[in-house]
């Protein structure tokens, strides 16, 4: 992942958000890895290891 434009929000930019091979954001496969939840579509993604690492992500913990 990119690090964070300053001056952005904490959430970051779009241009943190990984990619399918097609340059689609795949926000739900995201979401469903950092909630723990099976990703389906992980096939579909260019490097499916940035999973992983935003699952590790503190700002991104669930609480």
């Amino acid at each position: 992942m990119s690090t964070p434009i300053v001056g952005l929000s904490p959430r970051g930019s779009a241009a943190d958000i990984p990619r399918s091979i097609s340059r689609q954001l795949v926000e739900l496969a995201v979401r469903n890895g950092v909630h723990g939840r099976a990703v389906r579509n992980a096939a579909v993604l260019a490097h499916p290891e940035v999973l992983a690492r935003c699952r590790d992500l503190p700002e991104l913990a669930v609480e």
